[in-house]
């Protein structure tokens, strides 16, 4: 009886979002499962230092507008799991992030 009346109004709504918020976090955290990604690094973390951990994972195409995301195309099989264990905290899809989609004029057709 004392747990169903801790799920009434406020407490039920808030489960609820903190439910949803994990599952997005997750789905966030694993990125993409093909192409390329933008591998996150900690932030204390220099170029230099997040260029040479991306590179385990495969070809670095380019930075982000941040020192420590870098645009990689991880390597098949395991170059997403050479991300996670190089330092990455977060492989996302890089269409749509500040920085990291396709640069100023170039073309996606590859002319």
């Amino acid at each position: 009886m004392v747990a169903h009346r801790l799920f009434h109004g406020p407490s039920r709504g808030l489960a609820v979002t903190g439910l949803a918020a994990s599952g997005l976090l997750v789905a966030l955290m694993a990125g993409p499962t093909s192409g390329p990604v933008a591998a996150i690094f900690p932030p204390w973390w220099d170029g230099v230092r997040a260029v040479n951990a991306a590179a385990l994972g495969g070809p670095v195409l380019r930075l982000g507008l941040l020192n420590f995301v870098v645009v990689v195309a991880p390597d098949e099989p395991g170059g997403r799991d050479r991300l996670w264990q190089a330092g990455a905290w977060f492989l996302l899809n890089p269409h749509g992030l500040l920085g990291c989609g396709p640069e100023n004029g170039t073309k996606s057709n590859g002319d």
